[in-house]
């Protein structure tokens, strides 16, 4: 009841129309100032992330980097590479068996001409 007559015989208190100011602003009006907030901060984020200047790339050295092979492969593919490996390792035993009997016959490898 105070409160009543207070307003009534001062209606322009600073209290009062703090008070009024305060009573005024709704819920959602607040949620949107905060939204309106914090949408204004990450768009400064993100040109201040656009606009830095980019780092220079690292390179990586690809010749070190080794073919990475799958535990377990198909077994035609297996086939395929130990069938692959064979066929070398017979060429070098052929040739190194050829440079033996050349080496026990004394024959040269030089070219005629």
């Amino acid at each position: 009841m105070s409160n009543f007559i207070h307003r009534w015989l001062n209606p322009h208190c600073s209290e009062c129309i703090t008070e009024k100011h305060d009573n005024s602003i709704c819920h959602s009006c607040e949620v949107l100032q905060m939204e309106l907030e914090r949408l204004r901060q990450e768009n400064n984020r993100l040109l201040e992330y656009i606009l830095q200047k980019p780092e220079p790339e690292q390179r990586i050295n690809t010749e070190e980097l080794k073919m990475v092979m799958p535990k377990s492969l198909p077994w035609k593919a297996r086939k395929q590479m130990l069938e692959n490996e064979d066929r070398e390792k017979a060429k070098l035993i052929k040739q190194q068996s050829i440079q033996e009997l050349e080496q026990q016959l004394g024959v040269n490898n030089e070219p005629i001409g």
